[in-house]
């Protein structure tokens, strides 16, 4: 992909700053040893993470209820209550909030893009930064890091200098989450290929990666409708550098044939959606676009035909009245839809199909048709 914007996710206030937004290249390549698939062209010059970065999926209830669960698991499985958890990369902070909210559990968030109230409660801290070796120092029972390791141009150095860091901490324990590349690769979230995210992992890569860093996994396994990849850890003997190449060697994880055919099924799918949207527009469809993600910044940008739909629905309201990165096209809410009477309504994330019905029925729609694959 030789143009696509470097910030899916930035909240662009005008029209024309969105369509001039940064852009990169994306050049797919495979690593045929540890199974990782990663973007060779990623430029970190090219990505800030601010304030005005805003990627929350809170606002959908099907994702509410998955953090719902993941958060009554870890509870449970590690016996949180009471004890003391970091997060790496927080975001909003919803989810530590959640974490602390049951059972006196005490937590710091740390993220450069948190731009929320520093101290909303007593067990509850965020912090507008890095974690670094002072805070590890701090007696830590729990580190959740989600969604951050496909940000990283080096993935392996952060895990080594975390775990280089946590060194005294014997009993702590870790969970990791990303995107399932075998998902986004193979299957039908392909539209989640972005700029941002530099690697794709699988199951057996992401294991690899976490041994190699001197951690030993717990478990390991797919959540939220297989879109997402987790990982629990906890500490083992450090991995030399003389031992990495023995890791390596030992943990070979042949790339998915299905991955490798990513490019043919990718540009089948553009071509597929732009006929589609041909059809719409010769038989006078009235077509609206749900998702100002990440699937909905690529799709907009890449499909031809799609950057003239109007509009483009998104339920976070920080995105709300903001402009799509590159096309330039305005996000509104979904009670806007109501101005416009769609007839077709594209969804790309199947996981949200139920609650968009109920949403759209919710508003005096219920004619509008949900498609989620060309037809």
């Amino acid at each position: 992909m030789p143009k696509v914007p470097v910030s899916c996710c930035t909240l662009w206030l005008n029209r024309m700053a969105a369509q001039h937004c940064g852009t990169g290249r994306i050049n797919l390549a495979a690593c045929s040893a540890c199974g990782l698939v990663f973007n060779s062209a990623f430029d970190p010059r090219l990505v800030e993470y601010g304030t005005n970065y805003e990627n929350a999926l809170d606002f959908s209830p099907a994702f509410q209820a998955y953090v719902k669960s993941l958060v009554d698991r870890l509870v449970t499985r590690y016996s949180l209550s009471h004890k003391k958890i970091i997060e790496i990369g927080c975001g909003n902070g919803v989810f530590l909030t959640k974490l602390c909210a049951q059972g006196g559990i005490s937590g710091i968030g740390y993220d450069p893009s948190f731009s929320g109230d520093p101290a909303p409660a007593d067990n509850l801290r965020f912090v507008k930064g890095h974690f670094g070796k002072a805070e590890a120092d701090k007696d830590i029972d729990f580190i959740c890091c989600r969604h951050v390791l496909e940000h990283l141009e080096q993935p392996l150095d952060f895990l080594t200098n975390l775990r280089s860091m946590l060194r005294q901490s014997r009993d702590i324990k870790l969970y990791f989450e990303v995107p399932n590349g075998v998902n986004v690769l193979a299957g039908d979230a392909r539209w989640d290929v972005i700029y941002e995210h530099v690697s794709y992992f699988t199951e057996a890569s992401l294991r690899n990666l976490l041994k190699r860093a001197g951690f030993e996994v717990l478990a390991s396994g797919t959540a939220f409708n297989e879109q997402f990849l987790f990982i629990e850890a906890s500490i083992t003997s450090l991995v030399g550098a003389d031992d990495h190449a023995a890791h390596l060697k030992g943990a070979e994880a042949p790339v998915n044939k299905k991955i490798l055919s990513f490019s043919e099924h990718f540009n089948a799918a553009i071509h597929a959606w732009s006929e589609c949207l041909k059809r719409f527009a010769s038989s006078h469809k009235t077509v609206a676009f749900w998702g100002a993600g990440s699937k909905g910044v690529t799709f907009l940008n890449l499909v031809p035909g799609a950057r003239s739909i109007r509009p483009v629905v998104d339920l976070n309201p920080r995105k709300q009245g903001m402009f799509v990165a590159g096309t330039g096209q305005l996000i509104v809410s979904p009670e806007a839809l109501a101005d416009y009477s769609p007839e077709i309504v594209i969804v790309l994330n199947p996981a949200y199909r139920s609650e968009i019905t109920a949403r759209l029925m919710a508003i005096g729609l219920p004619a509008a048709k949900i498609v989620t694959s060309p037809l």
